[in-house]
């Protein structure tokens, strides 16, 4: 079972030290549901770089933690585009947008694919392709309206939901 969540850090935190984040990580992230919470911050936020976490686990092996933390909505445009390529390629890679951090996808047979990720050090676990492309592409749908929610005109995801759309209808197939 999959487990993904998105969070927003909370303008003007500074990250010091990425040994406490994860035990710490409500002083610095707000999940993306506590709507309350961001209303009352989206004003400090700049709509362009918005930073967060894509928190990622499947069956209690966490994959993302919050020591992952980047540009969150290019990161989910990261993820989705990882999806469509390694579904046209049998593999694909990006780096996260702002940190020299690789990930990796590669389709290991019709129903596995291989999900790499590479820092300081690495981490690959072998997943259920559909479940895994279908959690990604329904978590980053969300998140893209969710974020266009609170922003408002400030920010425009249609090309990412037009995308996530196709590949939905593409996993359906």
């Amino acid at each position: 079972m999959f487990n993904i969540s998105s969070y927003i850090k909370y303008p003007n935190k500074l990250i010091e030290d990425l040994s406490i984040i994860n035990n710490n990580y409500n002083r610095f992230f707000i999940e993306l549901d506590d709507e309350n919470t961001i209303k009352t911050i989206v004003k400090d936020i700049e709509s362009e770089y918005i930073e967060g976490v894509i928190y990622l686990e499947y069956n209690g092996t966490i994959l993302m933690d919050f020591t992952y933390w980047d540009i969150i909505d290019q990161l989910w445009a990261y993820l989705v585009n990882l999806v469509n390529d390694t579904l046209n390629n049998q593999e694909a890679e990006v780096y996260f947008p702002d940190q020299p951090i690789k990930l990796k996808l590669k389709n290991l047979s019709n129903n596995l694919v291989l999900f790499t990720i590479e820092s300081t050090t690495t981490t690959q676990l072998t997943l259920p392709k559909n479940e895994f492309f279908e959690m990604l592409l329904e978590s980053a749908n969300e998140f893209f309206l969710k974020v266009q929610g609170y922003f408002g005109c400030k920010v425009d995801y249609s090309y990412e939901l037009e995308l996530i759309n196709k590949l939905k209808n593409k996993l359906a197939q």
